[in-house]
């Protein structure tokens, strides 16, 4: 399921900044950008970062499953 999320330029782009993520807006109007699943904690820092096409999301469910359990 996918969740899509937008806001104000300035904003999408401090948080892009802020998560590594690059991004250019292609002649057609669409958007080219990296591929990178950020898992934050609950103080907004950085917990694991999954860069790449195809890598496997087992090291960031774990994290998030931890994560969980400390709440």
């Amino acid at each position: 399921e996918w969740h899509f999320i937008t806001g104000k330029r300035t904003d999408i782009k401090m948080m892009a900044t802020m998560l590594g993520v690059k991004y250019q807006q292609t002649s057609d109007g669409h958007f080219a950008h990296s591929n990178l699943v950020t898992v934050l904690d609950t103080e907004g820092k950085v917990a694991k970062r999954v860069e790449g096409l195809n890598q496997s999301m087992n090291e960031a469910s774990a994290v998030i499953t931890t994560m969980l359990k400390n709440l």
